[in-house]
C-alpha cells in the first residue's frame, strides 16, 4: 500500500514538471512571437502606416509596442539578433549588451528580412528549425507567474498565433 502511494506521488511529481515545462515553452513562444511580429497582425501600430523593419529601427519598432508597455516593469530580457544586442529592461528598449538578463533569445540576422516578407510566419518557422533559440535559468514557475499578466493583456494576438 506504501509503495502504491510513492509511486502515485512520484507520477503526479513527474506530471506537475512536464506540465511546467511545457507552459515554460509556450509563454517564451508566445512572448518570442510577441516581440519579433507583433505588427504582422495590426496590433500596436497604427492602420495604414506600414512599417518595414530594418536592424537599425528593429529597437525603436521594439519601444513603440503596447506588448513591450504590458511586460512587468522588473522584467529583463535579452534579445540578439545576428549579434545586435537588444536589452528589454522592464519597458524600456535600448541597443546594449545584457548577460544578466532572466530570458535571452537569440535569432539570426536574416529573421528581419523574413520578418518583411512573410510576417509572424517567420518566426515560427525560425523556431521550428532552430534558428530561434531561447535560454534562461529561471523556473517555469516564477516565468509564468512574472509574465502571464503580458499574455492575459494581449490574449486576442496571442490568440491569432495560436
Amino acid at each position: 500500500m506504501v509503495e502504491k502511494n510513492k509511486a502515485k506521488k512520484s507520477r503526479h511529481k513527474k506530471s506537475v514538471s512536464i506540465i511546467f515545462w511545457v507552459f515554460l515553452f509556450l509563454i517564451l513562444l508566445l512572448l518570442v512571437i510577441g516581440l519579433l511580429g507583433y505588427n504582422y497582425l495590426g496590433f500596436g501600430v497604427e492602420e495604414g502606416i506600414p512599417v518595414i523593419l530594418t536592424e537599425e529601427n528593429f529597437p525603436a519598432f521594439l519601444q513603440q509596442h503596447k506588448i513591450i508597455n504590458d511586460l512587468p516593469e522588473d522584467s529583463d530580457i535579452a534579445l540578439n539578433i545576428g549579434g545586435q544586442e537588444i536589452s528589454i529592461e522592464g519597458n524600456e528598449v535600448s541597443l546594449s549588451h545584457n548577460e544578466d538578463a532572466e530570458i535571452i533569445i537569440n535569432a539570426d540576422k536574416s529573421l528581419i528580412d523574413e520578418l518583411n516578407k512573410n510576417g509572424y510566419g517567420a518566426i515560427k518557422e525560425a523556431i521550428k528549425n532552430g534558428e530561434i533559440t531561447i535560454e534562461t535559468e529561471k523556473s517555469a514557475e516564477k516565468l509564468a507567474k512574472k509574465y502571464a499578466s503580458t499574455l492575459l493583456k494581449n490574449v486576442g494576438f496571442f490568440k491569432e498565433l495560436i
